[in-house]
């Protein structure tokens, strides 16, 4: 439970985080003990899926450098920043492949997104609705941005905006093509 408290604190403030399972040699294995292991690990663990999981011995030293080899590599991950044009190219995909409800009779818009910031890589997606997007909608969008860039070990965050007047100026939209669609039926 304390171990499970913790990855909810490092995940809830956004930090990379490696998990490492120590005493690995003390465990009769198989070549399935790994995969065993690790599936009853995310069964406590649902919020982490990213992270990486290394199994190492103290006692022996086995796989113990990969840890600060893997930690190196989670922190350069989660600076990691992709142009704004790269990003909306990822999300038109995404929404053809499939798009956002619709709410009252209207499509939600997805018009663009940008990145704003790293550690922990966030992106803002300005939306006709915001509040209307639920939580599987948009983990399938984080997910589709970890799909085309590895964030492993690093939470993404998706914030959802309404546009305002002055971003009303911009007339590029991601959505154009779901637009079309429902106009049709």
């Amino acid at each position: 439970e304390q171990d499970a408290r913790i990855a909810g604190l490092i995940h809830e403030r956004g930090r990379p985080f490696v998990i490492v399972v120590n005493k690995w040699d003390a465990i009769e294995k198989d070549h399935k003990s790994a995969k065993k292991f690790k599936d009853a690990l995310f069964d406590v663990f649902k919020f982490c899926r990213y992270a990486p999981v290394l199994f190492v011995s103290a006692l022996t030293g086995k796989r113990c450098p990969q840890v600060l080899k893997k930690a190196k590599e989670i922190y350069e991950s989660s600076q990691k920043r992709i142009s704004t044009s790269e990003l909306n190219k990822i999300f038109e995909r995404l929404i053809a492949k499939y798009p956002p409800p619709v709410y009252r009779g209207e499509p939600i818009k997805l018009y663009f997104v940008t990145q704003v910031s790293v550690a922990p890589p966030t992106f803002i997606l300005f939306v006709n609705y915001p509040d209307k997007l639920n939580f599987s909608y948009e983990r399938y969008l984080r997910n589709g941005i970890r799909k085309t860039y590895p964030y492993e070990g690093v939470h993404l965050r998706v914030i959802f905006r309404k546009r305002t007047k002055k971003q009303k100026g911009i007339d590029r939209t991601v959505y154009s093509k779901q637009l079309t669609y429902h106009q049709r039926r």
